[in-house]
């Protein structure tokens, strides 16, 4: 199974007294996506951060989240592609 870094969107409801039933906003974050037949079937469920053991590491796991950006956004409940805004 293949994955890597992509930027994904994320629908958050608000459910907080006053606000109507259905309110919701969205949140960008980068996730691992995992791949079959060239196809997204699962995403973290987390989002991923930079980290590294040492600075070397972590300038090239940066580069790889940076390259990711180049890449159409997903959504995380359909796995599907989205225009971005």
């Amino acid at each position: 199974m293949e994955w890597d870094y992509r930027v994904v969107r994320k629908k958050q409801a608000w459910v907080l007294p006053g606000l109507e039933s259905g309110a919701y906003d969205y949140s960008y974050a980068i996730h691992e996506a995992y791949y079959e037949d060239d196809k997204v079937t699962a995403l973290s469920e987390n989002p991923c951060f930079v980290c590294g053991e040492t600075l070397l590491e972590f300038f090239s796991d940066l580069q790889h989240y940076i390259s990711c950006v180049e890449q159409p956004i997903l959504d995380y409940e359909t796995f599907k592609e989205i225009d971005s805004e």
